[in-house]
C-alpha cells in the first residue's frame, strides 16, 4: 500500500511540472491527452453537434466524446462488423446515434470494396500505389451496402450549432461534400481526409477537394494530421481543416 501511495505522489509531482513518467502507459496517456487538446482547439467554442462520416469502430468519435462531453454525436459506418463494434463502444451513451450506411451521392444500393484491412475499405477500388505503400491492403471483396443522402437520414433542424463534420471515406470525400450541400452549410468546421497520391482509382486529390470547399464558402485552416509513406516518409495524406466563412472570424 505504501509503495502504491508513493507512486501516486511521485506521479502528481511530475504532472505538476508538466512531465510524464517514461512508461508505455504514460506515453499512451500523454498522447491521448494531446489528441483531446488538439480536437478542442479546432473550434473557438465547444461543438454541440459532431457528424462523423466514415466512423469505422468509433476511434474519432471516442476522442470527440472525451473532448466534448455534452455534444450530440452522429456516426455513419457502412461495414456491418465495424458498425457492431461502434454500437458496443457507445452503448448507453444517450447523445450518440449511429447509422449502418455510407453518406454519398444518392439513395441506392452501392458496390463497396471491403478490404481485409477495414480502414482501407471504400466505395472506390483500391489503386496500385495504395498496395505498394501498404501490402496488407492487397485483398478486397466486393459487397453491397446502403448509400444515403444525409438529409434522408438526419433532419437538419435537429442539429445544434456549433457543428463539426469529420469526413473520412477513403477517396469518396468529394462525392460527400458535392452532393450534401445543405449538410455542409451547417458546419462551422470540417475535418476532411485529403490525399496527395491516388490511393484509390478515380480519387480526387487535395487540390480538387480544396477548390470545392472554397466554392462552398470555406477557408483552409491547416492540417489536423498527416500520414507518411512507410520507408520514404513522404506525406501522402492529410486531414485538412476548413472553416465556414459565414461563421468564422476572419479578421
Amino acid at each position: 500500500m505504501l509503495i502504491k501511495e508513493m507512486r501516486k505522489v511521485i506521479k502528481n509531482i511530475f504532472e505538476t511540472f508538466g512531465l510524464e513518467i517514461n512508461t508505455i502507459k504514460g506515453k499512451q496517456q500523454l498522447a491521448y491527452k494531446n489528441e483531446i487538446q488538439r480536437l478542442r482547439a479546432v473550434g473557438k467554442t465547444p461543438f454541440a453537434s459532431i457528424i462523423d462520416i466514415g466512423a469505422n469502430t468509433g476511434q474519432f468519435a471516442a476522442h470527440a466524446r472525451a473532448a466534448f462531453p455534452m455534444a450530440s454525436i452522429i456516426s455513419f459506418e457502412p461495414i456491418e462488423a465495424c458498425f457492431v463494434e461502434l454500437k458496443k463502444r457507445f452503448a448507453g451513451d444517450e447523445n450518440f446515434k449511429a447509422y449502418n450506411c455510407a453518406i454519398g451521392c444518392s439513395n441506392r444500393k452501392a458496390t463497396f470494396y471491403n478490404n481485409d484491412y477495414a480502414p482501407s475499405s471504400s466505395l472506390l477500388q483500391i489503386a496500385e500505389m495504395h498496395v505498394t505503400h501498404y501490402p496488407k491492403t492487397a485483398h478486397t471483396t466486393a459487397t453491397t451496402i446502403e448509400e444515403k443522402m444525409f438529409e434522408e437520414v438526419v433532419s437538419l433542424s435537429s442539429l445544434r450549432k456549433p457543428c463539426l463534420i469529420k469526413i473520412d471515406v477513403q477517396g469518396y470525400e468529394l462525392e460527400v461534400i458535392r452532393n450534401n450541400p445543405n449538410m455542409l452549410k451547417l458546419a462551422d468546421a470540417v475535418i476532411i481526409e485529403t490525399s496527395f497520391e491516388k490511393l484509390y482509382k478515380s480519387q480526387p486529390l487535395f487540390d480538387e477537394v480544396y477548390q470545392s470547399m472554397l466554392r462552398f464558402g470555406f477557408v483552409y485552416g491547416g492540417s489536423y494530421d498527416q500520414l507518411y509513406a512507410p520507408g520514404t516518409h513522404q506525406i501522402i495524406q492529410a486531414d485538412a481543416i476548413f472553416y465556414n466563412t459565414a461563421d468564422a472570424d476572419l479578421d
